[in-house]
């Protein structure tokens, strides 16, 4: 009887056990639920997104009224450069006309990115885009920025009831809608732009050490046969007795002046390794004005490219009193347009005056002496200096650098084309590194699907054929997101530009927004979703299908591409897109919505030669 009574009280507490953890379950459950429907009902899509076509209201309405939608695009609705524009490589500069299909450029984040695709745009007008620096870049109005304005920059943000003024992110905006705001309300300059994160050139091997190749461009003696080190600094010394080749010393001529000369025991003919090396660069011989930065230097890892920007600084550069900024001085033209590419290629901003100073010989009479130039530059997490003395003065900590948009001013017709790059972003690097982009309309479309109420839509899933269906991508390191991440990327940046990044989170954080690869899908099912399937110039036929078929009541799916631009060899045959485009028309609650030629917003003579291609 006891035992009964044991085993019963166990099989009591055990269900109680039970019911309480699902009563807890069951109450997590619904906080989550409550937490999703919240972070759905609080985000807010970009309200200065404007739809400029009237065949892209027509796709809004679609989307919303549409259980699919199938978009064909034609080529160019991508935003164009003039072809002549220097865009960034790996490699260097390149003409933006020089430009193909799976060349890398270089990103916002410094690392290189694929071009995906090249859409000539014929004959346009451009525009000239100057910056507070003194730079500037060429492209057409359509073209596309990510800009912060005043009213970004100082937006208010509510915190448990309080208000406070934060720095918002950049949005996307065309050069003509810059054109319309690019004075704020006090009259200054409105828009800025993202400067650019060090770049990564491939290391090269460099014959003198960057940072001793620095000093001797800066306070160095290079015309004539001895190489001359002048220096007060024992640092600087120390430096060049310890980091010089072993054939080669250090003698004592003057007060401050050194020579670098070859070591008597060394008997070879042009025993001088320094002076060789000088001799290859084509340095030897240059005086004071003639000096410059060979470009083994300028385009080299960023580790080189910072030891020889702070030998320049700790021999000929000053750090301000404040240590928000420096200065460089020169009398070469040459040396201070090398020292504008370091510090633009290192995320930093430059800004040259030049003068020419007057001064009374010993007579008392006033001469003019030679043009000098002054650099001032800003770097942000960089110190620009070695020498302990100069290094103590800079702050390195400062957080809102920025560019500024000056004046945008038309300079006529030129050839020009639009790339697309693969990186996230879709920022790549153009002329003295300017940060530029690559288009959304359909995403904003979805993400008003998603917040409008009643419709039994609860998720955002965005995917791509970045490998056709039942091929593999295992060999990337890392696990599926770690894998997909570089490809499926972009579609986060966009979503985040649209609503901001902490709505962007929170929404992915609670398995709102998904992401996935086209051949991870197989065993999913679309519910209460609206799914997005970009590029799909690049599925089979199958891989579509298996897209379609995910569907399920309370869904709806938006399939955007180009056949135009389709990267698959099918010989011949139909790839997916087309033939969904082909075999889906006509079904109930299925929109097709096709961007012709008469949708380009170009020239006129790219309408032209697209319909040609169509013929």
């Amino acid at each position: 009887m006891k035992r009964e009574t044991g085993k019963k009280r166990r099989r009591d507490t055990n269900r109680m056990v039970e019911e309480e953890f699902l009563n807890i379950e069951e109450a997590n459950k619904k906080r989550l639920e409550d937490m999703a429907e919240n972070a759905i009902k609080n985000f807010i899509i970009d309200k200065n997104f404007k739809y400029k076509t009237a065949k892209q209201k027509t796709l809004v309405k679609a989307i919303h009224e549409n259980e699919i939608v199938i978009v064909h695009g034609s080529a160019g609705t991508g935003k164009a450069q003039p072809v002549d524009e220097p865009i960034l490589t790996p490699n260097g500069f390149v003409r933006m006309g020089d430009i193909k299909v799976g060349d890398l450029v270089v990103s916002v984040d410094g690392n290189p990115t694929k071009v995906l695709g090249v859409f000539p745009q014929g004959d346009k007008e451009i525009y000239r885009i100057e910056f507070s620096d003194g730079t500037f870049t060429e492209c057409c109005e359509e073209h596309l920025w990510i800009t912060q304005t005043e009213q970004d920059r100082f937006a208010k943000t509510k915190v448990k009831g309080k208000s406070y003024s934060s720095p918002r992110n950049g949005q996307v905006r065309s050069t003509k809608q810059i054109m319309e705001t690019l004075l704020g309300h006090d009259g200054r300059m409105n828009h800025s732009i993202p400067l650019c994160s060090p770049v990564e050139f491939k290391e090269k091997h460099l014959k003198v050490d960057p940072y001793m190749m620095g000093i001797l461009l800066g306070d160095g003696g290079i015309k004539y046969d001895t190489i001359i080190l002048s220096t007060s600094d024992n640092e600087i010394l120390e430096y060049f007795q310890t980091h010089l080749d072993s054939t080669l010393k250090i003698e004592h001529r003057s007060k401050y002046d050194f020579s670098i000369a070859a070591r008597p025991e060394i008997k070879t003919v042009g025993r001088n390794s320094m002076k060789n090396a000088l001799i290859d660069y084509s340095l030897h011989g240059c005086g004071s004005k003639d000096k410059f930065i060979p470009e083994d230097y300028l385009f080299n890892s960023v580790k080189n490219r910072i030891e020889i920007l702070r030998g320049l600084m700790d021999s000929d550069g000053h750090a301000s009193n404040e240590g928000a900024s420096a200065e460089f001085y020169s009398i070469s033209k040459n040396l201070i347009d090398g020292v504008s590419f370091l510090v633009r290629s290192l995320g930093g901003t430059v800004k040259v005056r030049s003068k020419i100073p007057t001064y009374h010989d010993k007579d008392g009479n006033k001469r003019n002496g030679q043009l000098a130039y002054t650099l001032t530059l800003s770097l942000n997490g960089i110190n620009p200096f070695k020498l302990k003395r100069k290094a103590k003065l800079y702050n390195t900590d400062r957080k809102y650098y920025r560019k500024f948009i000056k004046n945008i001013v038309p300079i006529g017709i030129k050839q020009a084309q639009c790339i697309k790059v693969e990186h996230e972003s879709a920022l790549y690097l153009t002329r003295d590194f300017i940060v530029t982009h690559n288009t959304y309309c359909a995403l904003k479309a979805a993400l008003e699907v998603l917040k409008l109420e009643g419709n039994g839509i609860n998720r955002l899933l965005l995917t791509k054929p970045i490998v056709e269906a039942g091929e593999s991508i295992g060999f990337l390191p890392g696990g599926i997101e770690e894998k997909t991440d570089p490809y499926m990327g972009s579609f986060v940046s966009n979503v985040e530009l649209l609503i901001g990044k902490p709505a962007t989170k929170s929404l992915i954080s609670q398995g709102i927004i998904k992401w996935n690869p086209l051949p991870y899908l197989r065993g999913d099912t679309f519910r209460n979703s609206v799914a997005i399937l970009d590029e799909a110039q690049n599925t089979t036929i199958t891989a579509m299908k298996l897209f379609i078929s995910r569907k399920s009541e309370e869904s709806k799916l938006i399939i955007l591409g180009d056949v135009d631009q389709s990267d698959l060899d099918l010989r011949g045959k139909d790839n997916g897109l087309l033939d969904a485009y082909k075999r889906l028309s006509g079904i109930d609650k299925i929109a097709l919505v096709e961007f012709t030629e008469d949708e380009i917003v170009r020239s006129g003579i790219l309408k032209e030669i697209m319909k040609k291609y169509k013929s």
